[in-house]
């Protein structure tokens, strides 16, 4: 007897399966960005380099332009401009849109094939539709995916309200 049956995991009964609660949902969001950023993002910012060669960042070009400055409103303005005259500020801008990008498509076929990213999977957690409860379809997907970049855009207010929502249940109930 191999698999996950011997390591004592068992399919929950119709009973037993339900919403997710804060803490498990938001270890297994832990769980998926430790992974991120110790295997995934590393990777991508390294294949980045290679195709399209190093960052255009000389840290000693920016020291001796910022140590002729008298303010620090005026040390801001020469590290600014640097950093666009270099180009270094538009590379991490395409590096971090390549990475978000490759890391949605990563999610995406995560949740497309296994209705869970790995942080949700250790975590016995599924997506699932909320009526149904069958696995989500690639339009919820998409719509959830744009669901997390607005909610990162708002100082990642989405991702508390998790744990308002799961404390309205809780009382709820």
């Amino acid at each position: 007897m191999f698999g996950m049956a011997a390591l004592g995991f068992r399919k929950p009964t119709e009973e037993e399966k339900q919403y997710g609660n804060f803490n498990r949902r938001m270890f297994a969001a832990t769980l998926d960005f430790a992974l991120i950023g110790i295997f995934i993002a590393p990777l991508l910012d390294k294949l980045f380099a290679v195709y399209y060669g190093t960052t255009p960042f000389d840290i000693h070009a920016v020291q001796s332009r910022v140590s002729v400055a008298t303010t620090d409103v005026e040390r801001a303005r020469i590290f600014r401009e640097y950093l666009v005259e270099s180009g270094a500020l538009e590379r991490l801008l395409q590096n971090a849109g390549m990475q978000f990008s490759i890391l949605f498509v990563i999610i995406a076929i995560c949740w497309h094939f296994w209705a869970a990213t790995p942080g949700k999977m250790i975590a016995r957690l599924k997506i699932v539709d909320a009526t149904t409860r069958e696995p989500i379809s690639d339009l919820q997907i998409f719509l959830r995916l744009g669901g997390y970049v607005m909610s990162a855009m708002c100082f990642l207010l989405g991702f508390f309200w998790i744990g308002i929502d799961t404390v309205s249940y809780t009382h709820l109930t």
